[in-house]
């Protein structure tokens, strides 16, 4: 898909809509996430944990068999700057 919409228009813009989308559908989930949470100042702000999460679903081979891919998106998405501790994977 990624190659086709390289090289087709339609199927371009198709793409950069549906990733505009699912960029800012995850943003709201996030903040909505980390109100429940209660964390106060993220080490991260949402715009910024939504675009490293969806890189890194763009190279992940298989991440639902990762756990450390689930660690590290849950350091992007949870992760406080008050209680910061370094991630092992």
């Amino acid at each position: 898909m990624i190659e086709g919409c390289e090289t087709e228009g339609r199927l371009r813009d198709f793409g950069l809509d549906l990733r505009k989308e699912t960029h800012e559908r995850l943003v709201a989930a996030l903040a909505r996430a980390r109100e429940s949470r209660r964390i106060r100042h993220p080490a991260l702000d949402a715009k910024t944990a939504s675009w490293a999460m969806l890189l890194m679903g763009d190279a992940a081979i298989d991440p639902a068999l990762s756990d450390d891919v689930r660690k590290v998106i849950d350091t992007l998405a949870f992760a406080g700057s008050d209680d910061m501790e370094p991630a092992r994977a």
